[in-house]
């Protein structure tokens, strides 16, 4: 009976084997039930709209806004650097401007900002030629055009920091698979400028205002196409390191640059979509909490999501705030250390960015304040008790703000003040209202505006500094 059992079985298996090699050419035919090809994503607003989130997919983590693009990367200047014993191999090495070609924190960021180019040039070039585009509903053509405006401008964001970090940098506008050969040489940074200014002038006319929206300040609305359009053109406009004479230079048509830089900065002042959050506090601990700011002040942030180190941010946890790890809070490194004279910077008595900035105490394994670590002061914009997260949890959720509305008014500022010689009622009243805003409730300890150029462009880029305080000073 057992061997009856085996031979029947044996002839199955040998038929099924027979059915399958003969019937196989067919069999590769069938697409595959678990994916989905490319032309048939685009063919969809839903798997569209999931092809444009995973472009979103990759500001965030350990490599890009969750820890290295936001916080090793820019802190090496007066006000902040990162912590320890100097090392040309690790994050340390940076900070001490003694990069060195093995530093293990260089070569994962590149590649994960190129990984966000390829995306949103994949979806760059297919939403423009899918029927849904030109020939679906209104509703399905106004969705399918923003997220071609958001893949244009996310594409923008990466080459952006791209170039703030590495300058020149092979650039490609089209998919891998469509380049016959990828050894591509360095790109000018003017000509990549260029082409990024020129997108995000097609991305405004087709992404929406927040209100007309309703989208959160992580998605891609107007607004922050217009900052962002703003903030590329002075980095066009701006003075910048040169291959060819090896010095600091800017081109003689930079001031058509600041034109932009304004008329963009303008248009979101007059468009009544963002303010100023009349607490400066409650900016940063609403990116703990991805909590609505109904001001609009924070325009664009990176959002973070998941608990791991590919989607999420270490925010708060290897930068901020330094807590105890017998703490009931869970421990908090606090990397990034304060240079002392950052503190005599802001104006002892009337502004109030001073103690949000900086953290001059740390949290012992008795969840007291000790105060004996205040000449060793941390960043206090990331604070993980804000969270609400305790244990030994690293990722907690805090986005990255990319672009806020004070960053707005601050540009505006600055390139009107480039454009007449001197700054404009206009100018002036955005500076203050920054100004204002850092001493609310000690106005009288504003002291007078500056009314020459030097001096308020001085003024102006003090302000820049201090309202971004050290880590959000990359951003100027």
């Amino acid at each position: 009976m057992k061997k009856s059992y085996i031979k029947s079985l044996v002839l199955f298996l040998a038929m099924g084997g027979s059915l399958t090699f003969t019937s196989c050419e067919h069999y590769l035919d069938v697409e595959n039930p678990s994916t989905i090809s490319q032309d048939a994503v685009f063919t969809s607003v839903s798997y569209t709209n999931s092809a444009v989130i995973s472009i979103y997919n990759r500001l965030m983590g350990d490599n890009t806004y969750g820890s290295r693009i936001s916080t090793l990367y820019p802190n090496a200047a007066d006000d902040f650097r990162v912590g320890g014993a100097y090392n040309p191999l690790d994050r340390r090495g940076i900070s001490g401007y003694g990069v060195h070609p093995d530093n293990t924190e260089l070569f994962r960021p590149f590649l994960e900002l190129y990984s966000g180019i390829e995306r949103a040039n994949i979806a760059i070039k297919y939403i423009p030629a899918s029927n849904l585009y030109n020939n679906g509903t209104p509703a399905e053509q106004a969705a399918m055009r923003k997220l071609h405006g958001e893949a244009l401008t996310l594409r923008a964001v990466f080459y952006h920091e791209l170039i703030r970090n590495w300058g020149d940098v092979p650039a490609q506008f089209e998919p891998s698979a469509d380049i016959p050969d990828l050894n591509i040489p360095k790109t000018d940074r003017d000509e990549i400028y260029d082409r990024l200014l020129d997108d995000l002038k097609l991305a405004a006319e087709l992404v929406p205002w927040r209100s007309e929206s309703g989208d959160p300040s992580t998605r891609v609305t107007k607004g922050a196409v217009k900052g962002l359009r703003a903030r590329l053109a002075l980095a066009r406009g701006g003075y910048s390191l040169r291959r060819e004479s090896r010095a600091m230079e800017r081109r003689s048509d930079y001031k058509d640059y600041y034109q932009i830089a304004r008329n963009e900065t303008w248009d979101i002042i007059q468009s009544g979509q963002h303010g100023l959050n009349p607490s400066y506090e409650n900016i940063f601990r609403g990116l703990h909490t991805s909590s609505m700011d109904p001001t609009g002040e924070r325009i664009f942030e990176a959002g973070a999501y998941g608990g791991n180190a590919r989607t999420d941010s270490k925010l708060g946890y290897s930068n901020g705030l330094r807590i105890d790890a017998s703490s009931s809070y869970g421990q908090a490194n606090g990397q990034l250390e304060a240079i002392p004279t950052y503190f005599y910077a802001f104006d002892p008595v009337g502004d109030i960015r001073r103690d949000v900035t900086l953290a001059y105490f740390s949290i012992n394994k008795d969840d007291q304040i000790d105060l004996s670590t205040s000449i060793l002061m941390r960043d206090g914009k990331f604070r993980k008790y804000w969270t609400g997260i305790t244990g030994t949890n690293q990722t907690l959720g805090i986005n990255w703000p990319i672009l806020r509305y004070a960053d707005v008014l601050l540009m505006f500022a600055e390139a009107d003040n480039e454009l007449n010689g001197g700054p404009s009622g206009e100018a002036i009243a955005a500076y203050e209202a920054v100004r204002r805003r850092a001493f609310a409730g000690h106005e009288d300890r504003m002291g007078v505006t500056p009314t020459d150029q030097q001096g308020f462009f001085q003024a102006v880029a003090q302000e820049r500094f201090l309202e971004f305080g050290g880590e959000g000073s990359s951003q100027i």
